[in-house]
């Protein structure tokens, strides 16, 4: 897993767990951040969400590059989508977010920052 979720009482810690690829975003950290955005939106004791990632060098390098460089444009187009329905998601939501910003922050990195 590459997201860790940690509820508190009335709020959640997600936690971005790719710390050697400085918790770039990829296909399956996307499915996890909506996944847990879900879990959160469903339990009506959650109020808001803090997002930090691992480690202390980079909060979120932004869309994962390695994943990127293989796919054909179709591909690349779905995974951008992909990308800001979720970052979507938690801006839409009705929780209180905040972006413990950690470190470095590009691109999706400085996205997930701005929804918050």
């Amino acid at each position: 897993m590459y997201v860790e979720l940690e509820k508190k009482e009335n709020y959640a810690i997600l936690t971005l767990n790719r710390e050697k690829a400085l918790n770039a975003l990829n296909s399956e950290v996307l499915s996890e951040i909506r996944e847990a955005i879900r879990e959160l939106i469903s339990d009506t004791k959650m109020r808001g969400v803090i997002v930090t990632g691992k480690g202390e060098k980079a909060f979120c390098a932004g869309a994962d590059i390695t994943e990127m460089k293989g796919l054909n444009f179709d591909q690349a187009e779905e995974f951008a989508r992909k990308g800001h329905k979720t970052m979507n998601m938690i801006a839409g939501s009705d929780l209180i977010s905040i972006a413990a910003i950690n470190g470095y922050a590009f691109r999706w990195g400085i996205r997930v920052s701005i929804s918050m």
